[in-house]
């Protein structure tokens, strides 16, 4: 029986893919499981993952390890780890399920310990049940089952309309969520075109559990689910590349992208199918693909390898190419033409790519003008980008480039100010592994409107600041604009309010309020919690309510001198975990709801008095970190000491015996 492999058969098959390193290769749809490595401790600590997944652990601070090994722990059923150091990043596919114990040696005593529970993918499948189909009785309809995090196509059929009929998709894994996309072609033209051209539908499952059955009644409610279309290449006779890889990427011919690779671990038989389904009509696409005949785990110009190329020409709706194997090959290794590039993601947008496709990166803490702070082992596992002589592709401008030395030897490209990376374990175009690894990288795009950078605060009065704003030395992450140029907000604004800037911007110069759009955000942090308000006449972006300023006396690339201007605590650079900002300006007494706080802003004390008795009280900073607690109080009133607390803004959360909660804005001077 003819073989058919997807990009997703082989999510479920890449955990027998290695390189002769001992790496192993993974689907693009594999899921990947980031863990930190700082000071003591592994974040998270305990982690659930599906068989096949892979899991990265990422040290950015002090000497670690991740010891796994059925040496140390002889109930793991298999071992994994690597060696004591500093700055590394190291990665493991879990092929086994079952219970992994692992720790730090140097820190465990420490309680540096983790777990990693793997579990089997599920075999459960989702049953659409469709009635009232009588506008489309035998009309072709199309179904596909789409893992809404990763985009990943699951499964997909087509079926003839009847009035009553089922369809079934599988595989369901537990705990994932699911779109269930399908049309009818009801211009029956073979194609899927918008509604209402052709009648389309979305339904979701938000958390599947088992064996899941949907109810769908014909409606006129439609969905432009923006369907793509199979491509299918029938191989015959493979026998020359028995148990070689074969990797096949899809381009769209116009803008060179990358659109989606499917790899074959190992050819198995002389006849297979491979599909992808990200086709478009009307464009046209260059497909490329390799066996691996020097069996070197990565592609080599013929007669190394053997490479072919097909173009699809114009396409509409599905496309079925037939291949049978020759010697007619072809170099499908870009040598000539752009070598920076802008490529499409379907989950990240435009991305920067080399002239093969592979994803560049940046490195949050890369926060010093014309410098890399990536090194040692931090450059094995995150490669030096360098293109002596740059040729760029389109959407690109040769003003955001230059070069850098590189501290340990070697030039670095930089775009935006940022230095340019590889990831290691992106091993095919189009992968883009890399994404959000330990918080500290992500990938170069040219539309980011908040990135974040890590780095210390230094004011404008030569102190070194904790994100408390008192004096100490600590890294903080904080957003940047697309040039690393630091972000920060007023205390004394409320909820999407800006209460400093003058109508006639004379004290704009100053603190600049940022203009920009959102488009692109590091992807870690939330979107929706961005919005943009007007300011006399112009647009200021917002976080979480707090109005974005630049600070006017910033002058190079990750400067962060507000911070003490005029005092420190009142211009904190922004950051994501924020709390929201307060909805009305800091006042002494809501008469609506009991709750007093006085003096505001305060000094030493601080005065609550409430109609209600009063359990506990909360103060947290405006990070959201908790500074002070005080519990049974039995009273309803209370004067708190503020001494310990620096200047700045807090919250306070007042609980009375009732458990209702009150907050307040707090200013401590």
């Amino acid at each position: 029986m003819k073989k058919a492999f997807t990009r997703t058969n082989l999510i479920r098959r890449s955990w027998i893919l290695c390189l002769i390193a001992g790496m192993h290769i993974a689907a693009s749809g594999q899921t990947s499981h980031a863990v930190g490595v700082t000071s003591n401790v592994f974040t998270p600590d305990e982690i659930t993952i599906n068989l096949g997944d892979t899991v990265i652990w990422t040290n950015t601070q002090g000497n670690h390890n991740v010891n796994g090994t059925q040496a140390q722990f002889p109930a793991n059923p298999e071992s994994f780890g690597n060696t004591v150091g500093p700055g590394w990043v190291y990665s493991h596919v879990f092929t086994i399920a079952g219970s992994y114990d692992y720790q730090c040696d140097p820190h465990a005593s420490f309680g540096m310990t983790g777990k990693v529970e793997v579990q089997e993918l599920s075999s459960d499948s989702v049953t659409l049940n469709l009635s009232g189909m009588i506008p489309h009785v035998g009309q072709e309809m199309y179904f596909a089952l789409i893992d809404v995090e990763t985009g990943e196509v699951i499964d997909r059929k087509s079926e003839i309309a009847q009035e009553l009929f089922s369809v079934n998709l599988g595989e369901l894994q537990s705990g994932r969520a699911y779109y269930v996309d399908f049309f009818a072609d009801h211009n029956n033209n073979n194609q899927y075109d918008a509604p209402s051209a052709d009648h389309a539908w979305r339904l979701e499952i938000a958390s599947a559990s088992g064996n899941e059955v949907l109810d769908f009644m014909h409606n006129t409610n439609f969905t432009d689910i923006m369907w793509k279309h199979r491509l299918r290449v029938r191989f015959s006779g493979m026998t020359p590349h028995l148990g070689q890889m074969l990797s096949l990427y899809v381009r769209e011919m116009s803008s060179g992208s990358y659109l989606d690779t499917v790899v074959v671990g190992q050819i198995e038989d002389a006849d297979f199918d491979v599909t992808s389904h990200v086709l478009e009509p009307g464009k046209s696409y260059l497909v490329d693909f390799y066996a691996d005949h020097n069996g070197n785990g990565k592609y080599d110009a013929p007669p190394s390898d053997h490479a072919w190329r097909i173009e699809t020409g114009e396409t509409a709706g599905d496309v079925d190419i037939d291949f049978m194997h020759n010697t007619n090959f072809t170099d499908i290794q870009p040598t000539a033409g752009a070598n920076i590039l802008l490529a499409e993601d379907a989950q990240l947008g435009k991305i920067l790519t080399d002239s093969a496709g592979y994803t560049l990166y940046y490195f949050t803490k890369d926060a010093l003008p014309d410098t890399s702070l990536c090194t040692g082992g931090c450059v094995t596992n995150w490669p030096l980008f360098y293109a002596e002589n740059l040729l760029l592709g389109e959407g690109l401008d040769s003003a955001d480039f230059t070069s850098i030395e590189h501290p340990e030897g070697g030039k670095q490209t930089t775009y935006k100010g940022w230095p340019l990376y590889y990831f290691v374990n992106d091993l095919n175009p189009g992968e883009t592994k890399g994404e959000a690894v330990g918080n500290v990288w992500f990938a170069a795009k040219p539309d980011y409107s908040i990135m974040l950078i890590d780095n210390i605060l230094v004011g404008k009065d030569g102190v070194t600041y904790n994100s408390n704003y008192e004096p100490g030395e600590e890294v903080v992450q904080y957003f940047v604009d697309e040039y690393g140029k630091t972000l920060y907000i007023f205390i004394n604004d409320t909820y999407n309010q800006n209460n400093f800037t003058s109508s006639d911007f004379s004290n704009d110069p100053v603190w600049p309020i940022y203009e920009e759009e959102l488009q692109a955000v590091a992807s870690t942090v939330d979107t929706s919690m961005f919005d943009m308000i007007d300011v006399f006449g112009r647009q200021q972006l917002t976080y979480k309510g707090w109005p974005l300023y630049y600070f006017g006396g910033d002058s190079l690339r990750g400067n962060a001198t507000g911070v003490s201007v005029p005092r420190p605590g009142v211009w904190p650079v922004a950051v994501a975990s924020l709390e929201e900002a307060a909805v009305t300006s800091v006042d002494d007494f809501d008469a609506n709801s009991g709750l007093q706080l006085y003096p505001n802003p305060a000094i030493n004390e601080l005065n609550i008095v409430s109609d209600k008795a009063i359990e506990a009280i909360s103060i947290r900073s405006i990070t959201g970190a908790l500074v002070l607690t005080i519990g049974d109080v039995h009273s309803a009133e209370i004067v708190v000491s503020l001494d310990g607390l620096s200047t700045g803004i807090y919250f306070v959360e007042v609980k009375s015996v009732d458990n209702a909660i009150q907050v307040r804005r707090m200013v401590k001077k």
